[in-house]
């Protein structure tokens, strides 16, 4: 069995911008947990996935669906190659189709390269953006729609939404904390306004 850790990291990966930008979002994080304000810190990147995607019924409890894709990523860990290290989960939620909310879908994956896809995972590729990224310690708080990084996000005068991007990205601290509960870095694309 080959060695995929070892392997070059994929195309627009640069490890010694890892841990940059998790000193960013260690200090969102401790900004906000002394101000209480949610003001993220806004980066830019590009995401490269390997991974697993399901459709997301919102009205019932999605948890267990989460888990499901979260575990069959990890568990073919191994197979991937390009890894960035630190090796942590991803999880996009996106919705297909514009200004539809019922259509709710999402991809779990590692940050890895996207060129050699192991047999029953998928790619994901979304392009260089800014994202505004937030410290939250419960899913559901920033995120999502009608979260607090959504309701900065509508009252920024120097940023906007940005719609090639469809949806916003929970980095988790590793791969396997990734309960509800757990914190995650929020990723929301963002573009500057026309002044």
């Amino acid at each position: 069995m080959s060695e995929p850790l070892k392997n070059p990291a994929p195309a627009g990966h640069s490890p010694k911008g890892t841990p940059k930008i998790m000193k960013l979002a260690e200090q969102a994080r401790a900004k906000w947990r002394r101000s209480g304000d949610v003001e993220p810190v806004v980066v830019s990147k590009r995401f490269a996935l390997v991974g697993a995607e399901s459709k997301i019924d919102a009205g019932t409890d999605f948890g267990p669906a989460l888990h499901a894709l979260h575990q069959k990523v990890t568990e073919r860990l191994g197979e991937m190659r390009g890894v960035a290290r630190p090796a942590r989960m991803v999880g996009y939620w996106y919705y297909p189709t514009p200004g539809s909310f019922d259509d709710i879908h999402y991809f779990a994956g590692i940050e890895a390269d996207a060129a050699c896809v192991p047999e029953g995972l998928d790619a994901l590729a979304l392009p260089g953006s800014l994202y505004a990224v937030f410290a939250e310690e419960r899913r559901g708080a920033v995120g999502g729609p009608e979260g607090a990084g959504y309701q900065w996000l509508k009252a920024s005068k120097v940023y906007t939404y940005n719609e090639a991007i469809p949806g916003d990205l929970e980095v988790y601290a590793n791969l396997t904390d990734t309960a509800s509960d757990c914190f995650a870095e929020i990723y929301i694309p963002i573009k500057a306004t026309k002044a």
